[in-house]
């Protein structure tokens, strides 16, 4: 996409980086909740326009289930 169709876009034009967000596991494989949140609190702390979620980060990619149970945290 050019430049000029970026401008017309509707909505805020968004300049910085879209990291992606590890999805942290306690020792014993399950979600560390009190881990995701601070992940999460951090980046936006530091300003970002957004955060890619559940994307593939060289780790263990979480079930259905819990990325119903990460979806409630956002």
């Amino acid at each position: 996409m050019g430049e000029h169709a970026i401008r017309q876009a509707k909505g805020p034009v968004l300049s910085s980086v879209f990291p992606i967000a590890p999805t942290p596991f306690l020792h014993g494989g399950e979600l560390d909740l009190d881990g995701q949140r601070r992940v999460l609190d951090g980046m936006i702390d530091q300003g970002v326009d957004g955060i890619c979620l559940l994307a593939n980060y060289s780790e263990q990619l979480p079930s259905d289930r819990e990325r119903d149970t990460l979806r409630g945290l956002w």
